[in-house]
């Protein structure tokens, strides 16, 4: 791919495709003249003002829009996750409850990992389809709110349930805090998997308009 029909898809994720064409089109006449930095320093200045100016026009219903979209992700997981532990329940009675052994460990993680996968991409179609034509805003939103969020339900977690979360990490330790590492691995794979939901969605808009 060169780098004007590149710089044509990333601008049609915030303009619309024939806009995007036409704008790419006169950049690549004057790029011959002021060289490939100018060229990138436009598309990425054009992006970074679309959004901007999105998140500004609607700054409340982006917002709401992002937690709604943080406790559907919340909800999506945590259907994932009872219904495995349903169908998990004769392996960890057979394996000692709350202490499996290493397979069925392993088998946790794979699922944790794919609801994650799972939720983070629904969660991005839904928000974009609730966000036509703000598909990247809202997205950006999602990737402001969640972590304040979080961190505040966390807190409300901890003052309530300290002590028995203090407790179960004593008696097991393997499960009570995730690494430095895997957090930051969760959070990426977050990102990725919304961002991929919200450009579906976006890229099926589009072909529409196009046909």
């Amino acid at each position: 791919m060169d780098s004007g029909r590149l710089a044509e898809w990333i601008l049609s994720l915030v303009l619309p495709p024939d806009r995007a064409a036409s704008v790419v089109g006169d950049w690549i006449e004057d790029a011959s003249a002021r060289g490939s930095l100018w060229f990138w320093a436009c598309v990425v200045r054009t992006v970074t003002a679309r959004i901007t100016k999105d998140i500004a026009d609607s700054p409340f219903y982006l917002t709401g829009l992002a937690i709604r979209g943080c406790l559907l992700n919340l909800w999506g997981m945590a259907c994932c996750l009872i219904g495995f532990m349903v169908l998990m329940i004769p392996a960890f009675v057979l394996t000692g409850w709350l202490a499996p052994t290493s397979w069925v460990k392993a088998l946790g993680i794979l699922v944790g990992e794919a609801a994650v996968l799972v939720a983070a991409f629904q969660t991005g179609r839904w928000l974009a389809k609730r966000a036509p034509d703000r598909e990247a805003a809202v997205c950006v939103a999602m990737l402001v709110v969640q972590p304040m969020l979080y961190l505040a339900a966390g807190f409300i977690v901890w003052h309530v349930w300290g002590a028995q979360i203090e407790r179960y990490a004593g008696n097991y330790p393997d499960y009570a805090v995730a690494s430095p590492w895997f957090q930051d691995y969760n959070g990426s794979l977050f990102n990725i998997c919304l961002f991929a939901g919200v450009l579906r969605t976006r890229l099926q808009s589009t072909r529409r308009l196009s046909a």
